[in-house]
């Protein structure tokens, strides 16, 4: 069973085992759990509209696991409101 987690990005649509040592390695990758079990994080500092690949592999302490298939993903700005009060104007 694994007991790590290596998450790493690039901007673009592919992420290769090739360019593995240079993709930018994330942070605050989850414990993993039972096999099966499904794991989120987040990843900040990204750049709207950009495209990022992401990709995994595990170890188990001894062994690393091959490159997964990568998947990607497109952040966007979150709508923020704004809220005003109208002010009483001259009568």
């Amino acid at each position: 069973a694994a007991t790590t987690f290596d998450v790493r990005y690039v901007a673009g649509s592919g992420l290769l085992e090739a360019a593995w040592a240079a993709a930018t390695q994330a942070t605050g990758e989850p414990t993993p759990g039972i096999p099966g079990t499904g794991h989120t994080m987040s990843i900040a500092g990204l750049t709207n509209s950009t495209q990022y690949a992401f990709a995994i592999k595990a170890s188990d302490g001894t062994n690393i696991s091959t490159i997964s298939t990568a998947v990607t993903a497109t952040p966007v700005a979150t709508a923020t409101g704004i809220a005003y009060r109208r002010g009483r104007g001259r009568r």
